[in-house]
């Protein structure tokens, strides 16, 4: 494995954490 694949792996998982508090974030100030 190569330097590149894991922060490619890296970067995935801050996408997905700052997805999902994005959404709750939306959610949070819409009011649902």
């Amino acid at each position: 494995m190569r330097k590149e694949r894991r922060r490619f792996a890296s970067k995935l998982l801050f996408l997905r954490f700052f997805k999902s508090w994005l959404s709750s974030n939306l959610r949070d100030s819409i009011g649902y």
